[in-house]
């Protein structure tokens, strides 16, 4: 089967989108599919993009096409030069994953795909919950004249759209897509982290944390993520537990500055350790570092953060918006409401009760080996495009 992936930027400050596709792709090139992925390209993030693919496996299987950006303002909204590249490749491939909802390549190949009867499969990665849909009149408005346009038809003539969950499931008819729906949660390579690093290595880095227990978020600094309840709840809980740190390691989008002018009218800066983006080795080093991973999220697709710090054995916090109950079903970790009085509660549960945290921990990596592999997840889409008609 030959599979074309597209999303518009792999740079892995865009968050989890461009993780899943790389992997995606990845792990349907092991077992035997022939697939690329098409992505614009960019400048200055090179080496940061080839660092983030240096451990997925079988990465090496899947072609990368990246053409240049649009120039032209015009260019850039029609995704003129993704709708060339498809206009003259497109016949060669038997299926299109196409990842995101507003960008200019999701449209642009999209689009083509149609036109060419060409099957293709759309996967929002949350991007059409209600919640996210809603977030500032002027946002509203575009969103809301881009779906009438364009966005419904090209998802409502996919193949069928790719949901994470059923939450995001029902978003996705809110919005008045009635095009087939397949859940198809993410997953993780067990291989990329098969050797843990060291405990101790993420504090050599940063000895001013020293031997204090931390709280850990780990995700894209935006408003979605929940770091208001965070913040307030880790101001809590750190009145009963006075060691208690809080890092907050990621990057930028849109709030740190609310952040940090909360953490410091809070006065509790030297507790708090805001330590930038980590990818690699040095986001599983503060993974088995921590005392815990919290992310109360507002809104959540489905968060490889989460996957990753259950496979660290890294005990989770999270909201019910992270959309995986499957955690608390399993006791795999603690799942409570935006509440920072019950966010500081969990805190301290797993910080003082040893027993307690290496249980849930251990549950935890257990819930990933068993459901939540990219090997067994690829299986289950295999049969999805053969069931819709889509062979070899």
């Amino acid at each position: 089967m030959r599979i074309l992936h597209v999303i518009d930027s792999l740079d892995p400050r865009c968050g989890g989108p461009p993780a899943v596709a790389l992997r995606l792709a990845a792990a349907q090139a092991s077992q035997g599919a022939d697939t690329a992925i098409l992505s614009y390209q960019t400048f200055g993030g090179e080496e940061r993009i080839a660092t983030s693919m240096t451990a997925i496996p079988g990465i090496h299987r899947v072609a990368k096409v990246l053409v240049d950006r649009e120039r032209s303002l015009v260019g850039r909204i029609l995704g003129s030069a993704a709708r060339d590249w498809c206009r003259n490749n497109l016949s060669k491939w038997d299926i299109l994953h196409i990842h995101g909802v507003w960008d200019p390549a999701v449209r642009a190949s999209a689009s083509e795909a149609l036109r060419q009867g060409i099957p293709y499969v759309l996967v929002p990665h949350a991007s059409l919950d209600p919640w996210g849909m809603r977030q500032t009149p002027a946002k509203r408005v575009k969103k809301a004249v881009a779906m009438a346009v364009q966005i419904r038809h090209l998802y409502n003539n996919a193949m069928f759209v790719h949901s994470l969950n059923a939450t995001e499931s029902e978003g996705i008819r809110i919005a008045g897509i009635r095009a087939p729906l397949e859940i198809i949660p993410n997953g993780i390579f067990l291989d990329e982290i098969p050797m843990l690093p060291e405990p101790g290595r993420f504090r050599a880095k940063f000895p001013e944390i020293k031997d204090d227990p931390f709280i850990l978020f780990l995700s894209r600094i935006h408003l979605k993520k929940g770091l208001d309840f965070l913040v307030e709840a880790f101001d809590i809980a750190h009145r009963k537990i006075p060691h208690l740190r809080l890092v907050i390691a990621g990057p930028d989008d849109g709030e740190l500055v609310k952040v940090q002018a909360d953490i410091a009218a809070r006065g509790i800066g030297d507790r708090v350790h805001v330590v930038g983006p980590m990818f690699g080795l040095d986001k599983y080093s503060a993974l088995v570092d921590a005392a815990a991973f919290c992310l109360p999220s507002r809104m959540e697709g489905f968060s490889v953060a989460i996957l990753e710090a259950l496979a660290c054995r890294c005990p989770v916090i999270i909201s019910p918006q992270c959309n995986f109950p499957e955690v608390r079903h399993s006791d795999a970790g603690i799942e409570v409401p935006l509440d920072p009085r019950r966010i500081a509660d969990a805190m301290q549960q797993i910080v003082t009760d040893a027993t307690f945290a290496k249980v849930t921990a251990e549950r935890g990596r257990q819930l990933v080996e068993e459901s939540y592999t990219w090997p067994a997840i690829v299986s289950g889409l295999d049969k999805t495009y053969r069931r819709y008609g889509v062979a070899h």
